[in-house]
């Protein structure tokens, strides 16, 4: 979950920053090539990386963040960290609140950072629908910046990023109201849900709106072809966050979307802690949004 600022005497909102920790060979000697990056607050090991790697510390980060935060007028309020603070984010809170209809949604600046190499230094935006919390976060795919020896940050990067941000959320909110004028029925619920889960429900004589029946059907249960217990279960939770959402917001791509996010915020709960930017559940959403955007 996101925690509240408790910044450090260095300016560093994490309470925890990198070490480097050298490594060695089995005979002792020294390795030349390579480190380990590793926490501050329990040795544990992020990663190891080539010495051409450029780290970019907590409070690095937090300084950004802060940067950030003057020239945009965002207020810096709670940090995350996945994977044991392999990835770590500062969120800055957007004061001025969206409405898709007459729902309000709270929005963020998300800064994000990896430690492990999988992740450069990044940027994106993420929504909480203020009716139900559910959660949407979205990486800007043009401000990357890699960790190397040439790594620097500037001014006019900074610039970049406040302007990426709001160019970004008017498009996620033009598309989020496009969404409820897109109007889906059983058969598109069904097509979208096998292509989001990779499975051909169809196929095994299940009715799409009853699948938690199949757990008592023997014969029902022999046309499975493969589909696991625990995706029968993965389904039958997605299908009543489906249902619960558009029942609710219309039976439309908007409706649709918001099952989507209800169960990965609420059921799943895999990107939770990071508000939906990075983790199985991100990846979901992201899915779901890019095939429902084919729809508009």
């Amino acid at each position: 979950m996101t925690k509240e600022l408790k910044q450090n005497s260095k300016g560093n909102y994490f309470g925890w920053d990198i070490q480097k920790k050298d490594l060695f060979l089995g005979d002792g000697r020294k390795l030349q090539s390579h480190y380990a990056l590793k926490r501050s607050d329990s040795d544990l090991i992020l990663h190891t990386h080539k010495n051409s790697y450029k780290e970019f510390s907590n409070t690095e980060l937090s300084k950004l963040a802060k940067f950030v935060s003057q020239h945009s007028g965002m207020e810096v309020t709670s940090t995350s960290e996945f994977q044991d603070g392999k990835t770590v984010f500062a969120f800055l809170k957007n004061e001025k609140l969206e409405k898709i209809g007459e729902h309000k949604i709270q929005d963020y600046l998300v800064i994000g950072n990896g430690h492990n190499g999988r992740h450069s230094l990044f940027i994106g935006t993420s929504t909480e629908l203020l009716r139900c919390m559910n959660q949407f976060g979205m990486i800007q795919k043009n401000l990357n910046i890699r960790h190397s020896k040439n790594m620097e940050l500037k001014i006019d990067d900074y610039k970049v990023m406040v302007a990426n941000y709001f160019s970004d959320q008017a498009d996620l909110y033009k598309t989020f109201r496009l969404f409820r004028d897109v109007k889906i029925d059983n058969k598109v619920k069904e097509n979208l849900t096998q292509h989001l889960f990779n499975t051909q429900l169809h196929k095994t004589g299940i009715d799409f709106q009853d699948v938690r029946n199949t757990f008592g059907d023997d014969k029902a249960k022999k046309n499975l072809k493969g589909i696991s217990t625990r995706k029968l279960n993965q389904l039958d939770d997605f299908y009543n966050s489906i249902n619960k959402e558009t029942n609710e917001l219309g039976n439309t791509a908007w409706g649709f979307f918001n099952g989507v996010t209800h169960y990965t915020t609420h059921v799943d709960k895999s990107s939770v802690d990071n508000l939906g930017m990075i983790g199985k559940g991100a990846w979901l959403n992201q899915k779901a949004f890019n095939v429902l955007k084919e729809l508009v």
